[in-house]
């Protein structure tokens, strides 16, 4: 389907191997947001299931610049979503597979997306 709830999906960002991003805009109020959804595969395993929920409450309780904000949570049946706030840009792989780092510019990255996991 090309709805979520309230949240009407424009295109597909990213995959894993849990979940795929979605990036949609939630109606009526025009806001972009990114959608994580649990593979459907992987929400049947209910151990899954309450990793995926728990993820999404341990980020909602972050507030940090390097850590999207969580909009929303969003159990379908057995489909299960996190609504997060939207950044356009570029994955971390694909940052460090566009050209050669010197490896302090490598490790200014990754202590920058570290940053708002450990509260420093």
């Amino acid at each position: 389907s090309d709805r979520i709830g309230n949240y009407r999906v424009l295109s597909e960002v990213g995959a894993g191997g849990m979940a795929v991003v979605y990036k949609a805009i939630q109606e009526p109020l025009g806001r972009l947001v990114a959608i994580k959804a649990l593979k459907s595969t992987i929400a049947m395993d209910s151990q899954f299931a309450v990793r995926f929920e728990r993820e999404a409450h341990f980020m909602a309780s972050l507030q940090h610049e390097n850590i999207l904000n969580v909009h929303d949570f969003i159990k379908d049946g057995r489909s299960m979503y996190i609504v997060m706030e939207f950044v356009g840009g570029i994955t971390l792989t694909s940052w460090q597979a566009a050209q050669k780092h010197s490896w302090q510019e490598i490790l200014r990255m990754y202590c920058a997306a570290g940053q708002g996991c450990c509260g420093a």
